[in-house]
Parts: C-alpha cells; sequence; structure tokens
C-alpha cells in the first residue's frame, strides 16, 4: 500500500506497506518512483520472506513419540517443509540407522515433502532412542521405542517420571511407563 507522501528532514518520504506473507513461497515486488519535475526513475525491489513450515509425521506417531515391537523393520517419517533440515539420530546409534532422506517432492505451494528412512534392528528388550530433526529456529525431537509386549507397565509420579525419561531409563506408554533397557543396568 502506497501511503501519503510526507516530508521529513528536508526530504520526501513516501510510505510503503506490505500485508502479511501468508504463503510457503518467497514474495517479490518492485515500485518504481517516478515524478514529472525530475528525469531520474528510481526502482525498488521488495523481497518478502515466506511463512515458515516444518512438520514431521508417520503413521502410529503421537505426541513426537513412536512405538514398535522387538522386530527389526523400517520406518518411515514423513518431512513437509520449505525449509532446509538436518536430521541425526541423537541416541539409540547402535540399533537406529543413519538417517536417509528422499529426494524431495516439490509442490507448486512452495511446500516439499520428504520421506526419512531409519533401519531398526530386532531386540530381546525394551528400549528407547531419538532422532532429532532441526530447522532454522525449529528443533523436532523424536522419541523411537522398541517395546516387548509383554513388558509390564509401571506407575511413577510426574516429578520422578521426567528426570527418568530425560536419563532415557523409562518410557511413557499410555498413562504409564515401561523400563527400558537403560534403566535395568
Amino acid at each position: 500500500t502506497l501511503g501519503e507522501q510526507v516530508e521529513f528532514g528536508g526530504k520526501q518520504v513516501i510510505p510503503l506497506t506490505a500485508s502479511a506473507n501468508d504463503t510457503y513461497l518467497m514474495r517479490t515486488a518492485t515500485v518504481t518512483v517516478s515524478s514529472p519535475s525530475i528525469e531520474k526513475t528510481v526502482q525498488i525491489t521488495v523481497n518478502q520472506a515466506p511463512t515458515e513450515l516444518f512438520e514431521v509425521s508417520a503413521e502410529g506417531m503421537e505426541d513426537n513419540l513412536i512405538a514398535y515391537d522387538l522386530s527389526a523393520r523400517t520406518i518411515q517419517l514423513q518431512v513437509v517443509t520449505n525449509l532446509d533440515f538436518t536430521v541425526d539420530v541423537t541416541s539409540g546409534a547402535e540399533w537406529i540407522s543413519e538417517p536417509q532422506v528422499s529426494e524431495p517432492d516439490y509442490n507448486e505451494n512452495g511446500l516439499s515433502t520428504y520421506v526419512v528412512s531409519f533401519d531398526l534392528s530386532g531386540s530381546t528388550v525394551t528400549r528407547g532412542g531419538t532422532v532429532t530433526f532441526v530447522a532454522n529456529r525449529i528443533t523436532q525431537v523424536i522419541s523411537i521405542y522398541q517395546r516387548d509386549p509383554s513388558a509390564e507397565i509401571v506407575q511413577i509420579s510426574n516429578d520422578f517420571a521426567d528426570e527418568l525419561v530425560e536419563k532415557g531409563w523409562i518410557a511413557p506408554v499410555g498413562d504409564g511407563y515401561v523400563v527400558l533397557e537403560a534403566g535395568m543396568n
């Protein structure tokens, strides 16, 4: 929007206002300023950053947690974004493979879809690990658990449970917790 011309410090100022860019694409506009009283025409290019989006999803994922049985498998997470990102195995690297990131599937709306795959080795005990995605100022940690279906679910007070989850000794399961391999030693 072009505002009314005003004088400021002996100069003529024309305020320009751009509405918010609620799309996932970069926006560019060129404003041309001219006057019959001067020969010079001025062009100003305005670039406006897109709205950032970064979403990770997977079948069965709830609250950034995915649980599987103890068998070996390949898992896939879907990333929809308009940002560059990295992904690393931050715990459990002895049984969670390095990520394999697909080529992007570009969409005309500015978003790309990636498939990020990990191989999980089989286990005989319940265990947990994490993978961490980073895109600009966004960090998303996904917890991956292999759970023995016969493992007992225990009730632990929230204050104490938070500390044990942080140490990687227990994992939340529904309203309770299951003890992980690291918590048995």
